[in-house]
């Protein structure tokens, strides 16, 4: 499999102001302690469970920005979406006001557009695969990043994530923060990131592979904290839940991850 970092650089023939950079993220036989105490106090306090990925993946460096969602709606012609439903505007501010649901209409769109060579991608994949929200495992190992911090790239949150004490809040501009050891930005702040999974309180019963949750439960799960949260909601294991349909709430957005296997069908 190719194991380099891809770029999204343009829709539809639309050159972006902010490309989507894709960080390869080595996962595939690696086992990784899902929900482990942080070391902090305000960690679980439990070992965790043991996850051994089936595959290694990409993720997007950055949360989705309104610049590529709006690209990604308009090079598709969808009259299902509103191409700029944030509350606070900004190309390279991340989405918000997306619902889970609202994502996977974008994410059947964007893989046409893959599959149909309506994006140009620097150092394209050269594997059957395509985009989708990444499994809560996927996202808890890659903002995880082998550092065992208690935040995403660092135990000062300051460093890595906006939230409410450096936000004024409101959402940032992605990337303008350091990044974690594989080089993902906001990991931790700016948006609380949907996830593909189903929420399960019980985390015995998640998947042991890296693939999502899905028993078709009223809730969806949400990763990262946001610009509006103190600092112990922005702890990288911290796990919330909202209702599928759910758009009124300017702290939600999402990021994407490229792999061989997917939880949708294209």
């Amino acid at each position: 499999m190719q194991d380099k970092d891809f770029t999204i650089t343009h829709v539809g023939g639309v050159e972006l102001i902010q490309p989507m950079p894709f960080r390869y993220i080595p996962a595939e036989g690696k086992t990784f302690m899902f929900q482990a105490d942080d070391g902090s106090n305000l960690g679980t306090e439990r070992e965790g469970i043991p996850i051994i990925f089936e595959n290694n993946f990409w993720m997007c460096a950055y949360q989705t920005t309104q610049e590529f969602w709006a690209t990604v709606i308009d090079a598709s012609d969808s009259n299902e979406l509103n191409a700029n439903p944030s509350f606070f505007k900004g190309k390279t501010r991340p989405v918000e006001q997306v619902s889970w649901d609202d994502i996977q209409i974008f994410n059947k769109e964007l893989n046409f557009l893959f599959k149909n060579e309506g994006l140009s991608v620097k150092d394209r994949p050269q594997i059957v695969g395509q985009f989708a929200l990444p499994s809560e495992t996927q996202w808890e190992y890659a903002a995880n990043a082998n550092q065992s911090l208690v935040f995403a790239g660092s135990q000062n949150l300051n460093d890595v994530a906006w939230y409410v004490e450096n936000s004024n809040e409101q959402t940032m501009p992605v990337g303008l923060k350091q990044p974690n050891a594989w080089g993902l930005y906001d990991m931790s702040g700016n948006l609380w990131e949907w996830c593909a999974d189903d929420y399960e309180n019980d985390i015995r019963k998640i998947p042991k592979n890296g693939q999502p949750n899905l028993n078709y439960y009223h809730y969806k799960v949400l990763r990262g904290g946001s610009c509006f949260n103190l600092a112990e909601i922005c702890r990288l294991r911290l796990r919330i839940r909202h209702h599928p349909d759910g758009r009124n709430f300017n702290d939600g957005g999402f990021r994407l991850v490229f792999s061989l296997s997917s939880a949708y069908e294209s």
